[in-house]
């Protein structure tokens, strides 16, 4: 799980319209970037509805993402908000498949410290 801190919360999506972001693509996920002055970097994954009618299978892709990111933590640069959008065909992928999808957009970003 995530700590507290790099949790990007509701009422900061808001607050997100005034910053500049740019938007990173590959084959099964969307990631957006905001350049923010947030001092621990936050992150959000939002998986749709569409993707799956089962909370069970949303969820187990929300927990494999976070923990994904939760591994790299100590790498990635402060002063971002991250928010990851999930696309449908992800749900084919192994976690090792997911995992290389996930580092590679966070070093395409710049995110992720080398």
């Amino acid at each position: 799980m995530l700590p507290f801190e790099n949790r990007l919360k509701k009422e900061d999506f808001k607050i997100l319209k005034n910053f500049k972001k740019k938007i990173f693509n590959s084959k099964n996920l969307n990631l957006k970037l905001y350049y923010t002055k947030f001092k621990p970097t936050k992150f959000a994954i939002i998986i749709p509805t569409k993707f799956s009618n089962k909370a069970v299978v949303r969820n187990k892709t929300k927990r494999q993402i976070k923990k994904i990111i939760l591994e790299f933590l100590k790498d990635i640069k402060s002063g971002f908000v991250v928010i990851f959008y999930v696309k449908k065909e992800i749900k084919n992928l192994s976690f090792s498949d997911l995992k290389k999808e996930v580092v590679s957009l966070l070093n395409k970003s710049g995110v992720l410290n080398n």
